[in-house]
């Protein structure tokens, strides 16, 4: 096996981070394919529904569900919607 891996830290809870990364991403490669693309965040909040707080349950969800569109989303305008090998959320 050939290739490379980088890594970029962005806040996925905040669309426009997620976005300017896609376009550094694409400056970054020259243009070329990203063939996988690794999303791992994820957080527990950890208590019962009835003891979470509002804020904390948008936090909850944004970085659990909302957050998995924008990196798709952002990841089919990288690649022209050609096919990809991989996007692991």
């Amino acid at each position: 096996l050939h290739g490379r891996a980088d890594g970029f830290v962005v806040d996925v809870t905040k669309r426009d981070q997620v976005y300017a990364t896609a376009q550094r991403l694409q400056s970054f490669t020259g243009g070329q394919d990203v063939t996988i693309l690794i999303n791992n965040a994820g957080i527990v909040y950890g208590k019962s529904f009835e003891e979470a707080d509002d804020d904390t349950m948008r936090f909850v969800m944004e970085v659990n569900t909302i957050a998995h569109f924008w990196v798709g989303n952002e990841r089919l305008l990288l690649s022209d919607v050609k096919p990809f090998h991989s996007l692991c959320t």
